[in-house]
């Protein structure tokens, strides 16, 4: 079976789950993100994605991880600060 490299960006409402193939095809699962535990939405929309691709771990050779939902909060509250 080709390896897959694995990315998930976790955001405030969905988590998208993305498998990038050696021949450059796409796959996409888009999953509700768990904020109450954040790798509860990673881990299932990983094997869900898994499963409808017919991978296994063996397959995925890397994983990437963004965090979209952090930089959002980040940029929030720097706008709530007073200027210095």
């Amino acid at each position: 079976m080709e390896e897959q490299r694995l990315g998930v960006d976790i955001g405030g409402t969905f988590t998208d789950i993305v498998f990038l193939a050696g021949d450059g095809s796409v796959r996409v699962r888009k999953i509700a993100s768990t904020p109450h535990d954040f790798s509860e939405a990673v881990l299932e929309g990983s094997k869900l994605g898994m499963e409808e691709a017919g991978l296994t771990t063996d397959s995925i050779s890397e994983v990437s991880h963004g965090l979209r939902w952090l930089l959002t909060l980040y940029l929030k509250a720097r706008a709530l600060e007073p200027p210095s």
